[in-house]
């Protein structure tokens, strides 16, 4: 019996590059085909061969529900080695997924997983063995022609390794959440780390990726000509033009030595792997994330104030999801907010 392992994530474009290079490298040591689910939704608009040349085999809606009322294991945490005899085992989870025993419970110091056996933000903290084997991996993804023709025409034109690399995420929970991590990576800490590095070299060039438009705008006005950016043709959340632009956004800011993030987006995360694990980065915001830690156990609290705040937390996100949708999606072709609404609260396999 021919047996599988499933990549089921339907966040956005670097948290599914994360599952397929996981499940992918587990396939091979299990000798497992990898199965892709891989919707086109508002967190990514794109399908997998809009931006990838790879034949990964790729399932729709309707085969992942019938995979999962097969013979199925499903892992939402790390995988405990125990594969079996289910004909698939599937992973619906956000985090790189690792072998029992890779890395020790309480290793994890950015953003543990429950018991901190997880490498997510951990760059070079990471042990070399584990590292280069999923930066192995990841060089197996290729980027469709085009995209990385656009890629290296643009880098032609710049030194991007002699370039800082600034990544300021802005659209989504980044800056609508009541814990936006907007607020801690805020534009402030980016522009103060920014001018320090102008001051300490006045040469110092920046290569800058953002989702908003505004933001470019303001960056502009304040550091002018030291600011350089790949020109976006559509921003909107809804286009698969967009999304392919990020990715080019990915391999251009991959090329900088040194990278300034946005903590904990894995936007600037994943372009540290692309480059091979060799820049150094700063995420802004890494440092001062008690705000958000404390809602977070406020969240999961069992007692009666704390189910209270969560109804409230809950209608203040909804109310400002659609507020986000109305800004950032086409309405050319998508006049009814509502129809993204709903497509976009799909995150989970049921």
């Amino acid at each position: 019996m021919e047996k599988f392992i499933v990549s089921a994530n339907e966040a956005g474009l670097c948290n599914r590059i994360r599952v397929w290079v996981s499940v992918t490298r587990l396939g091979e040591k299990l000798s497992r085909k990898v199965l892709v689910f891989w919707p086109k939704n508002i967190q990514c608009w794109s399908n997998f061969s809009d931006l990838f040349e790879n034949k990964t085999k790729i399932i729709s809606e309707g085969e992942l529900r019938k995979i999962l009322k097969s013979d199925v294991k499903k892992y939402i945490g790390n995988f405990d080695g125990k594969d079996g005899s289910h004909k698939y085992i599937l992973f619906d989870r956000w985090r790189f997924v690792l072998f029992p025993g890779e890395i020790p419970k309480g290793f994890a110091k950015m953003n543990p997983s429950e018991d901190g056996a997880s490498i997510d933000f951990e760059l070079d903290r990471i042990p070399s063995k584990v590292k280069k084997d999923f930066i192995r991996v990841l060089k197996k993804l290729r980027p469709k022609k085009s995209i990385k023709k656009a890629a290296e025409g643009f880098a032609k034109k710049y030194d991007l390794e002699n370039f800082v690399g600034v990544h300021i995420r802005r659209g989504n929970d980044y800056k609508y959440s009541p814990i936006s991590m907007g607020n801690i990576s805020s534009d402030e800490r980016f522009i103060k780390r920014m001018k320090w590095l102008v001051k300490k070299n006045p040469k110092t060039i920046f290569f800058l990726c953002t989702d908003s438009e505004d933001t470019e705008k303001k960056f502009r006005r304040i550091f002018k000509n030291k600011i350089v950016s790949f020109p976006k043709t559509n921003r909107y959340r809804n286009s698969t033009v967009a999304t392919q632009e990020a990715l080019i956004d990915i391999l251009l800011l991959s090329k900088a030595k040194y990278i300034i993030g946005t903590f904990p987006s894995t936007f600037s995360e994943m372009a540290w792997w692309f480059g091979g694990g060799k820049a150094k980065v700063e995420m802004i915001g890494a440092e001062n994330t008690k705000k958000k830690d404390r809602i977070h156990k406020l969240l999961n609290s069992n007692k009666i104030y704390a189910k209270i705040f969560k109804k409230l937390y809950s209608y203040v996100c909804v109310l400002e999801r659609r507020i986000f949708l109305g800004r950032y999606i086409d309405k050319s072709k998508h006049k009814n907010v509502n129809e993204v609404f709903k497509s976009s609260y799909r995150h989970g396999v049921k």
